[in-house]
């Protein structure tokens, strides 16, 4: 997500049986693909990625800080990883998130499309399948990323930046894309995957082109994109986005409660 949040990625895979189920079971869904997402997911075996947000112990972690110095202003973001003690603040980040009262000058159409992706980037969070994580700048939650990996693959689930009316933060969502690359590495996948929705408040298939996707035109449908790019060119967007972006782990992750940071 460049200037604002980005796409609602959804998979398809052909199994009728697993469909069929599916469908009975959910007359209430009348998005397809959000079906063949779920199923998807329940097939593979998640890396280390859910295994990490299942553990109790463990609450919101610290674990790595993006600075940035871009258009004479500079920008310092904590980058949280959430697990499931996080719901209640998810909850409390939903309630406090209204794009109308956030970004007010924003046309209303927009400010209605990017309520429904954070929304999406929720509720995916919520699901549990998902390695996510929040950035916070001042304090203030900027924007939210959710996404999964197979054997092979790591698949971005969403991503969506978070209005901050009191300072503007810039590169956020390029923080938040950078953190999902270098897991993607750390996974050791082959590609990495997302499907762009066509119908955004902004170009994001020229975003995510900008940033080394290319257009797959297997399962392209009136309202996603599917987009990919291999392990080599994953390297050298790494290497492109931290010409940007000093990016620094923590060594020592704390656990941080979350609820303190919603105003």
């Amino acid at each position: 997500m460049l200037k604002g949040g980005m796409n609602l990625p959804l998979f398809f895979i052909s199994n009728s049986k697993f469909f069929c189920v599916f469908v009975l079971c959910n007359n209430y869904c009348d998005n397809i693909r959000f079906i063949f997402r779920k199923i998807f997911k329940m097939q593979i075996q998640p890396q280390s990625f859910s295994n990490q947000f299942y553990n109790p112990k463990f609450g919101a972690l610290k674990v790595a800080t993006a600075k940035n110095f871009f258009n004479g202003v500079e920008s310092k973001i904590d980058i949280y990883k959430l697990t499931k003690k996080d719901e209640h603040f998810l909850d409390l980040l939903e309630e406090n998130t209204n794009y109308k009262k956030l970004a007010p000058n924003m046309r209303e159409d927009m400010q209605n499309r990017w309520q429904k992706i954070f929304h999406y980037c929720v509720e995916e969070v919520k699901d549990g399948f998902n390695q996510s994580y929040v950035a916070l700048s001042g304090n203030r939650p900027c924007g939210i990323v959710t996404y999964y990996a197979d054997s092979t693959s790591s698949y971005l689930d969403g991503v969506c930046k978070i209005p901050t009316p009191d300072k503007k933060v810039y590169l956020a969502g390029q923080s938040l894309i950078l953190k999902f690359f270098k897991s993607a590495l750390e996974e050791n996948s082959k590609t990495v995957k997302l499907d762009a929705v066509k119908d955004g408040p902004i170009d994001v298939i020229s975003l995510y082109e900008k940033l080394g996707f290319k257009k797959v035109f297997n399962n392209t449908t009136d309202n996603y994109q599917p987009m990919e790019m291999n392990k080599f060119k994953l390297k050298e967007q790494v290497k492109k986005l931290e010409e940007l972006i000093t990016y620094k782990e923590e060594k020592h992750p704390q656990e941080v409660n979350l609820c303190e940071f919603i105003a």
